[in-house]
């Protein structure tokens, strides 16, 4: 028997237990103490790989870059440096990491709501930084600390998407492109080469990537026609879900529909810019936790881990699967608590799992390579440690903080 978890063919289920890029989850779970991190390198190059591969057949020169808010453990940070991605940093604690991990950081691109002035005289540093401003204050301190180092740096102006009540960005209307038009003259270190739109996280339909290429057409067209500045650049944000739902496909066509609506807008031959995150990590992440105290027909559980760990703010794709119960038993609904202080903490609720359940059973959890970490606070407890594997083996890393 040799069966993919849950569609992820990095985590089968085989006579001998679960095997991960073929390593022995049991060995893992026997030498290492609960709860820990797994993220696997090669599901990590390949999402990489195909996201590449598809992308430029579209796109020969479109720039990719991981947005490391995602997942910035240090192991990840390396892989994503060794497959030759840019990356995408809000904040100077990010940038640090990736200095710390001897990570490239040539054509980065910088920006996020609360810029500090620290960051953007770090990233004024590195060579052909792309900036992306979202407000006038922003634009304001760019050009001054620019002015500073004799440099100008080229910059995108991000725009909230139309569909929400944001805040995060400049909104497309009349009093917005009057200031712009009156600012943008007066800073002139700074190259203003194009725009910026995320129009939302995990977007599953092909119509919602068609509307963020009209919307952001549309702005540029109104920047050029007033005057204020002639689009280079689109930088379409992220919103790609985790590689294990976005199947190649599909993929293909996300990037065909992009393609054909640049060139209905009249924008063909332009660069374009991705901030992946979730899609490259979320499915090489799992978490393993035990259970530690379990009712008398095992269907409420409580577990030496919580959403402090793996935090419902992250809205991950979560799949929970007993490692000592084998997966054709899982009709059984079940409840998992987490050892939080708090009544909100449950990690699922009312989930098809395992009929038999008992204290000292280990727990994997899939899909958790995306934000959770990111989300994740201490508590009282111990930061968890985390297993990367790669190349058929192991390392125990102990998470920096």
């Amino acid at each position: 028997m040799e069966n993919a978890l849950f569609g992820n063919p990095m985590v089968r289920e085989t006579d001998d237990g679960i095997m991960l890029d073929n390593v022995s989850l049991r060995t893992i779970a026997n030498d290492v103490p609960t709860p820990f991190y797994i993220m696997m390198g090669k599901k990590i190059r390949d999402n990489i790989h195909l996201l590449q591969r598809v992308a430029r057949s579209f796109f020969p020169t479109i720039r990719i870059s991981y947005s490391v808010k995602a997942n910035f453990m240090d192991s990840v940070l390396r892989e994503v440096h060794n497959q030759n991605m840019t990356f995408d940093v809000i904040s100077s604690y990010e940038y640090q990491l990736l200095k710390r991990n001897s990570a490239n950081c040539d054509n980065l691109i910088v920006g996020g709501p609360y810029l500090p002035d620290t960051l953007i005289e770090s990233a004024l540093q590195e060579k052909n930084p792309l900036f992306v401003l979202y407000n006038t204050d922003q634009i304001l301190r760019l050009n001054l600390k620019a002015k500073s180092k004799n440099f100008t740096p080229n910059a995108l102006l991000r725009f909230i998407a139309p569909k929400t009540q944001g805040h995060l960005g400049f909104t497309s209307n009349e009093s917005t492109y009057h200031q712009l038009a009156t600012l943008i003259p007066n800073c002139s270190n700074i190259t203003f080469q194009g725009v910026h739109s995320h129009y939302g996280t995990q977007i599953n339909t092909i119509d919602t990537y068609r509307k963020n290429i009209q919307y952001i057409s549309e702005i540029a067209k109104q920047l050029e026609k007033r005057g204020i500045f002639k689009t280079q650049i689109f930088n379409i944000g992220g919103g790609l879900p985790n590689a294990g739902t976005l199947k190649e496909n599909k993929l293909i066509s996300i990037f065909r529909v992009i393609k054909e609506e640049f060139g209905t807008q009249g924008f063909p031959d332009h660069q374009i810019c991705i901030e992946p995150g979730r899609y490259i990590v979320e499915d090489a992440g799992l978490f393993l936790m035990e259970i530690i105290s379990a009712s008398d027909d095992g269907h409420t559980c409580f577990v030496n881990s919580g959403t402090h760990n793996i935090p419902r703010f992250a809205r991950n794709s979560l799949r929970f699967y007993n490692i000592d119960q084998p997966l054709s038993h899982y009709n059984h609904k079940t409840t998992l608590y987490g050892i939080v202080p708090s009544e909100e903490d449950i990690l699922i609720k009312n989930y098809n799992f395992s009929e038999k359940n008992e204290i000292g059973n280990k727990i994997m959890v899939m899909n958790c390579g995306a934000y959770a970490y990111t989300f994740s606070t201490r508590f009282p407890y111990r930061v968890p440690s985390l297993v990367y594997i790669n190349d058929g083996s192991y390392e125990i890393h102990t998470i920096v903080p």
